[in-house]
């Protein structure tokens, strides 16, 4: 005959084991919560500085209008929101290592056009904070995103509230997104997105930075990274660009070089005044996703192909990819039909640009004209 007391002191104490562990877990997660943030610029540099000095910053706070800091699970978030507020909404998404500055040209075309525009500062770039001891995943990133839209006092929120456009990691970051969270977005456009970046493109570096991170000290990580940094500088062109280029959706002289040395200049002063940003850009070559994203894309393409009234597929059930055909990071030739496959080639509208990978930032008149384009093609604009 089995022994009831001896049972339920048994089960009591199983409970008490699980129970003390979830407590001592919980305890954990608390502290990490609290502990591991690396303060962004504002609060470790422009405290220490004049208004004159502020000013004359590659990359100043007020850079972009309607700047507000946002806090968030893991530390503040730096958000820009500006445009009319009865305008169609937009939320843009900037890569792994330009900060919001580097979409500052693109987003100021779309007011032009009357649209509410929002950007902010993925962690550990620009003026937003690092979570240190955290996995730099599409996780966290999507945490961040949802946080800047519940930040405003306008609704971002509820069926097709915006439109999501999303820049290199910050492409791979929209698809997730969509994917994740399908009814807000209305529509979506990739400007050389990541995710599905080949396996032999990105392993190597993958590891390089694994080695790199465990056995540098912080302050030679930096100046390896700075270094890095200074290679990317723009080479000011001096010969004249033909009207045909042009109408091959070329960069002109003026409308490329002067943005590009400024985003360079500010990617120099990130580097040497976010303390956080070594670790992100490590932590996002690691574990953001920027390759095998396929089940996401997957999600994508069946939003696309849905039917039915209750299915809120993507309107015009299409998806914008703008590719720059030199670039070297999102190759054109691997990319283009990788998107294709992974969505459905009738379900993309795919723009080529005679540029390489800094195409929203040296070509962004053209890159407007074509988003807008788009969405008078699906019915938005």
């Amino acid at each position: 005959m089995p022994s009831y007391l001896s049972l339920s002191t048994a089960t009591i104490g199983v409970a008490s084991a699980v129970l003390g562990f979830t407590y001592a877990r919980n305890v954990q997660l608390r502290q990490a919560a609290y502990v591991a943030i690396s303060p962004s610029p504002l609060e470790t540099k422009i405290t220490t500085l004049s208004a004159s000095e502020i000013s004359d910053l590659a990359y100043p706070p007020n850079a972009l209008p309607g700047a507000r800091t946002v806090s968030t699970p893991y530390g503040n978030c730096r958000v820009y929101e500006f445009g009319p507020e009865d305008g169609p909404k937009v939320l843009l998404v900037h890569g792994i290592s330009i900060p919001s500055v580097g979409l500052v040209d693109l987003a100021k075309k779309l007011v032009e056009k009357g649209c509410r525009v929002m950007l902010f500062d993925l962690y550990g770039r620009g003026f937003s904070d690092t979570p240190i001891g955290v996995v730099h995943s599409s996780h966290l990133y999507m945490t961040q995103i949802l946080s800047v839209l519940a930040s405003s006092t306008l609704p971002w929120t509820g069926v097709n509230a915006f439109s999501l456009i999303g820049y290199s990691m910050g492409g791979a970051l929209a698809v997730n997104f969509a994917a994740t969270f399908p009814l807000p977005v209305k529509s979506l456009v990739l400007i050389a997105p990541a995710g599905l970046i080949r396996g032999h493109r990105i392993s190597m570096m993958r590891r390089f930075m694994s080695i790199a991170e465990s056995i540098l000290p912080s302050s030679l990580l930096r100046r390896l990274i700075r270094s890095s940094t200074e290679k990317q500088k723009p080479i000011t062109r001096t010969t004249e660009v033909q009207p045909e280029m042009v109408e091959q959706k070329t960069p002109s002289e003026s409308n490329g070089q002067e943005a590009l040395l400024r985003v360079f200049h500010a990617m120099k002063w990130q580097v040497d005044n976010n303390q956080g940003f070594p670790s992100a850009l490590i932590g996002s070559m690691k574990y953001a996703p920027l390759s095998g994203q396929h089940q996401s894309w997957a999600q994508i393409r069946k939003r696309l192909e849905a039917v039915g009234e209750d299915d809120h597929g993507l309107v015009g059930r299409k998806v914008a990819v703008l590719l720059g055909e030199d670039d070297v990071q999102i190759v054109r030739e691997d990319t283009e039909p990788d998107i294709k496959e992974a969505l459905g080639e009738q379900n993309v509208k795919m723009v080529l640009f005679k540029v390489g990978h800094e195409l929203p930032i040296s070509m962004s008149d053209e890159v407007a004209a074509e988003i807008w384009k788009f969405w008078q093609e699906i019915g938005i604009a």
